[in-house]
């Protein structure tokens, strides 16, 4: 979908417009916060080792080919 140049000024103008109009936020964050960001980046972490445990056959292959296409002719 192309936008002439005259839609996309208008779009690039409101968002401007909505961001720059933005008051001012009384955020609160909890203590709970920096536990919960740290259950998130362990829970990633031992996903991607389970990813790889999982796939490790598979990713050994893919790295130990050093181009030979002869294997897969046989």
């Amino acid at each position: 979908m192309q936008l002439s140049g005259q839609t996309s000024s208008v779009i690039i103008a409101a968002v401007y417009f909505l961001l720059a109009s933005a008051g001012r936020a009384d955020a609160y964050i909890d203590p709970g916060t920096g536990s919960y960001l740290f259950q998130l980046l362990l829970g990633g972490i031992l996903a991607g080792g389970f990813v790889i445990k999982v796939y490790w056959r598979r990713l050994v292959a893919f790295f130990s080919r050093k181009g030979d296409s002869s294997d897969d002719e046989e």
